[in-house]
């Protein structure tokens, strides 16, 4: 045992002491857990008296380890027989079925003539020196005179929260498979699974037997549920010199299960480097941040434009037409009404901010028209960007 001291002067330690204190208790390897005095005593030194601070021994419970012996799979027809356990305390231990077809006397198991899987539970409850444990061991219990049958369950691949997706184990026997959520965030009606949470989920598949089939072993299958895409889009908006700058607000698409955004955990932040004082012009609505359990999030920048007092911007055209919008293919861009000194660039983005379509459009083309191919290319929005040396429009397709 160890103790502190405290009260030195002139720099000295415990070294400098005539006769040094000693810790003692009265606990001896052989008492129970609990709580024991230490006492301090018997220091001894011409320059320091003592003042003596007991302190406390604690004992802490053992933990205690149950084994229990594996039990072969049983005929309805067999004998009572004997469940084997052991325990590292050496203490009386305790025997219960927790399910199936049998019921035990001590650790006599007596089988009651139906088949099915037996849980038995071996419970030791501790004592004053040792913790309580639990340990379970299964069985299965067949009928001789009927046939096994065994089931199918293929591997899971991966999926994303929100999948909704259907099992197809099978039955040897053909007779019909049913299946439960074993762990992790998944619901199942029937055999259609809907994923409801980001994490590992263990689906069992069973078959539970007739007059002529044994019930099949269980089989279990594990996978993982990553986190789905939501897209985030800052809107665009505009404000007036000298005003103060606007809410932001944002688009979110890309919800699963009926989440909303009052679901999502933090969300993304948008900022803008424009104030009260900023000049005519265009500035980026910058988003960052957002976390949440379920989803990961691609964020989309929008424009915010500031005009003069009386209401003119400097972007150099007067509208931009895209039809049909939303769309399922092919979208048509009109850029007659554009009135640029200069020409322009075009892209179209998707939601990752990956161009998927880039053109220059010269200022003698004005009364063009282009398309975009958008049928192989999945649902969601887009942006299209037009820009001038000074500034750039953008304006959203809808894909369905």
């Amino acid at each position: 045992m160890t103790f502190a001291y405290s009260g030195f002067a002139n720099g000295e330690g415990e070294s400098v002491l005539d006769t040094k204190p000693s810790a003692s208790t009265t606990a001896t390897a052989s008492n129970d857990a609990g709580e024991y005095d230490i006492t301090v005593s018997g220091g001894v030194d011409d320059n320091y008296s003592f003042i003596y601070i007991g302190g406390t021994l604690t004992i802490n419970k053992a933990d205690q380890t149950i084994t229990i012996t594996a039990i072969d799979d049983k005929d309805v027809s067999d004998a009572a027989f004997n469940v084997n356990a052991t325990t590292t305390s050496g203490l009386d231990l305790t025997y219960a079925i927790t399910s199936g077809p049998a019921t035990i006397n001590g650790n006599t198991i007596t089988l009651t003539g139906e088949v099915g899987e037996v849980v038995v539970e071996v419970s030791q409850s501790g004592n004053v020196n040792y913790n309580a444990d639990t340990a379970t061991v299964s069985f299965n219990v067949i009928n001789s005179d009927k046939q096994d049958q065994t089931i199918t369950f293929n591997t899971i691949e991966d999926k994303i929260y929100g999948n909704v997706f259907n099992l197809s184990a099978t039955a040897s026997s053909g007779l019909n498979v049913s299946y439960i959520v074993i762990s992790g965030q998944a619901t199942i009606s029937d055999s259609t699974v809907t994923v409801t949470g980001v994490g590992n989920v263990t689906i069992e598949a069973n078959q539970s037997g007739n007059d002529n089939y044994n019930p099949a072993p269980a089989v279990q299958q594990s996978f993982v549920v990553e986190k789905a895409m939501l897209t985030v889009i800052a809107q665009d908006t505009v404000k007036k010199e000298g005003e103060a700058n606007p809410d932001f607000e944002m688009l979110f698409t890309g919800f699963v299960n009926g989440d909303t955004i009052a679901d999502i955990n933090e969300l993304p932040v948008a900022t803008c480097n424009a104030d009260e004082n900023s000049t005519v012009g265009t500035y980026d609505i910058v988003l960052t941040g957002g976390s949440d359990n379920n989803y990961d999030f691609t964020l989309i920048n929008g424009v915010l434009t500031v005009e003069t007092a009386d209401g003119i911007s400097n972007i150099g055209f007067v509208n931009i037409s895209i039809y049909p919008n939303p769309t399922y293919g092919n979208v048509t861009v009109n850029l007659s009404e554009l009135n640029s000194e200069t020409g322009f660039e075009v892209e179209v983005i998707n939601t990752t901010g990956k161009t998927i379509k880039r053109l220059s459009i010269n200022k003698l083309d004005y009364d063009k028209e282009f398309s975009v191919d958008l049928s192989n290319k999945p649902q969601g929005v887009y942006l299209l960007k037009v820009k001038t040396d000074k500034d750039f429009f953008i304006k959203k397709i809808v894909k369905r």
